[in-house]
């Protein structure tokens, strides 16, 4: 429908009214239609009276309220998992291959961090693919900062609907060898953590404090595994050269050479 002003609204403007006086002087002219006005604008008054505006921007938020949720906090255990936990860390481990079938493709990567707990760390990663079998690629990672060296092997799953990944780690002190000695002296693990679709995640590790004599058999099958995959992934022979690199920073960082390592003795060192 196409709307045009009368002729007197028209007079009017060429007489100097403003277009916005135009409207109201039409509408004192006409009640009915004033009228019909007024009641739209009633109708719509109380659309803006439900709520407040929205906020200009960059006004502060409204607290929200937060009385009456459920917060539910699950505690990890890692020094003394229950027997049901202990027995899902088992089967999880005991379905890595022991003789995989490595892909020769492979990523592998080595760089420096700053951490702001241990200061300036490097590290050599390398991930590899696996044909077939439960898993779908494992990952191994070795890091070394003026503290620690810590190694890290991980299997993310092929088929996720249970068990999503299960790492296992060992830490030595930087003092006591430089990586190239860890990686070639079968370190045993010291920590294995299993994480699992829709539910809390599983965790052992070494304790100084309490018994874990019972689980000294996951301890041992976590440390077979890494042992196996440091040689099967090439650590040792195809990417011995990374992990040189690896033994300069660190001898950079904690003033150790490969004379002081010749008669390191380490967990696992024949």
């Amino acid at each position: 429908m196409r709307f045009e002003w009368p002729r007197e609204i028209g007079l009017m403007r060429d007489q100097g009214f403003s277009d916005t006086a135009l409207p109201r002087l039409r509408l004192a002219k006409t009640p009915g239609l004033a009228l019909l006005v007024t009641m739209l604008c009633s109708q719509a008054v109380p659309d803006f009276a439900q709520g407040p505006p929205p906020p200009h921007k960059g006004a502060e938020p409204a607290p929200v309220t937060t009385s009456g949720q459920k917060v539910t906090i699950n505690y990890l255990n890692v020094c003394a998992p229950s027997d049901a936990e202990a027995q899902q860390i088992a089967s999880a481990l005991a379905r890595i291959p022991r003789k995989p079938a490595v892909a020769s493709d492979f990523e592998i990567s080595h760089g420096r961090l700053r951490v702001k707990e241990t200061g300036i760390s490097h590290y050599v990663r390398l991930r590899r693919d696996l044909d077939g079998g439960p898993f779908l690629n494992v990952q191994y990672s070795i890091s070394a900062d003026e503290k620690n060296i810590d190694e890290t092997l991980s299997f993310r799953s092929r088929d996720a609907r249970d068990v999503l990944q299960v790492s296992i780690e060992d830490r030595v002190s930087s003092s006591a060898a430089l990586p190239g000695v860890v990686v070639g002296a079968n370190t045993p693990a010291t920590h294995v953590n299993v994480e699992r679709f829709g539910k809390p995640s599983l965790g052992l590790a070494r304790c100084v404090e309490g018994d874990q004599t019972a689980y000294q058999k996951i301890f041992d099958e976590a440390s077979a595994v890494l042992q196996h995959y440091r040689e099967d992934l090439g650590l040792r022979s195809t990417f011995k050269s990374d992990i040189a690199w690896l033994d300069s920073m660190a001898a950079r960082s904690t003033g150790r050479t490969k004379r002081d390592d010749a008669g390191a003795r380490l967990p696992g060192k024949k």
